[in-house]
């Protein structure tokens, strides 16, 4: 951005091109930024009223993004620009169970979200895929329009509130091994500090908007509006948001400006802004949830502690019985500890809801194998054989 304001004020076509070729790696980290660009090169022509300004652009964003996009084609022989995440990343934050898709973490349920296309419609192309996710999302946005434009204010609203929500990891849990954190993040009544800055930037961008006739700092707001939307047309999370907010500051600070020079009852749209974007924020997990402590195991097992990691797991357990993952992982660890018994009761349990796991069945044939229990051991392989008559791993 700031390469990008030096080229809009002083000019150059050094200047241009490597604002260009800046947008598009900021692109290949945060893909929604392209939203940005075609908005970006029509506002340039309108402003200028000259094309060179937007296609030195266009040329450094094009040198960036292009070799990309041949590497896909090349590797995988499909037409990909950036990533072929888009379309499940647009369904899971446009479709009826918006709380239930948005809550998916990788795992076994991700895996089985990611695999939709082809095991309904048999759709293996990457595209295609994405295509897929894209088409099931304008079904539901064209068969229920009332229920997308509630969702898509609602997901407005989740951008300005001020708490972070999380995607894969939550940073409130999080505080609990960071003093720095603690400091920095927090809820009581305020989520601090979004919810500070929300308000004051959303006064400072009015305020701005009204008085001001600056090309960079309509650039600025122009920028905010377009990410803004980018995230908001996909699925909202703090770490998706984060982008925006070196520039929100910018408008935060002049929200406060805007505010030292005007009387006390200046105020109260303020603290209307501020209870908006705080309420409902909820209180912090200090606790964690599932996958938290899922993840937690994970980590201590990698460092060779398996206690630590045995003692993760079953608080993941604890909190959401159904999560396969520290259930399994579990499993494997009492297996590999001897205790044999404890491992089979795992797996028993994993596939009393999961019965057509095969992978998992001849887990448990071999775990009671090893633990000399030779009829459930041949039962467990006997099913394995049933269902893949042609895996050489079943005896």
């Amino acid at each position: 951005m700031l390469v990008l304001l030096l080229a809009v004020s002083e000019g150059g076509w050094g200047r241009w091109l490597a604002a260009g070729v800046l947008l598009g790696l900021s692109a290949l980290a945060v893909a929604n930024v392209l939203l940005f660009v075609p908005v970006l090169l029509g506002y340039l022509y309108w402003r200028q009223q000259r094309l060179r300004p937007p296609l030195l652009l266009l040329l450094g964003c094009a040198l960036v993004i292009a070799p990309v996009a041949y590497r896909n084609w090349a590797v995988g022989d499909d037409l990909v620009l950036i990533s072929h995440n888009a379309g499940i990343n647009f369904y899971i934050g446009n479709n009826a169970d918006y709380e239930q898709t948005t809550r998916i973490r990788p795992g076994r349920d991700w895996a089985e979200l990611v695999e939709m296309p082809e095991r309904r419609a048999g759709v293996e192309q990457p595209s295609a895929k994405s295509r897929y996710f894209f088409a099931q999302s304008w079904q539901y946005i064209t068969s229920a329009p009332l229920d997308f434009t509630g969702l898509l204010a609602y997901k407005g609203y989740l951008f300005l509130r001020g708490d972070e929500i999380p995607r894969n990891r939550d940073l409130y849990f999080a505080r609990n091994d960071s003093s720095l954190l603690s400091i920095l993040l927090w809820k009581k009544g305020l989520a601090f500090p979004f919810g500070l800055i929300a308000p004051l930037a959303l006064l400072g961008l009015f305020a701005f908007l009204r008085t001001s006739e600056s090309p960079e700092g309509r650039l600025l707001a122009l920028f905010v509006a377009c990410y803004a939307l980018s995230v908001v047309l996909f699925f909202v999370t703090g770490r998706y948001r984060l982008p925006a907010v070196p520039v929100l500051l910018l408008f935060t600070a002049y929200g406060v400006r805007f505010l030292w020079q005007r009387p006390w009852p200046a105020l109260a749209p303020v603290t209307v802004l501020l209870v908006f974007c705080n309420v409902a924020t909820g209180a912090m997990d200090r606790e964690g949830d599932a996958h938290e402590h899922y993840y937690l195991g994970y980590a201590y097992e990698e460092r060779d502690m398996p206690a630590h990691a045995a003692r993760h797991y079953r608080h993941a357990i604890a909190r959401d019985p159904s999560f396969a993952e520290p259930l399994l992982a579990l499993a494997a660890l009492h297996g590999e500890a001897e205790r044999y018994g404890k491992a089979i009761e795992l797996y028993r349990r994993y596939l009393e809801t999961q019965p057509n796991d095969v992978d998992v069945r001849f887990l448990l044939g071999h775990t009671a194998l090893l633990a000399r229990r030779y009829d459930e051991a041949a039962t467990a392989y006997s099913e394995v054989a049933a269902a893949r008559p042609n895996w050489a791993a079943a005896p």
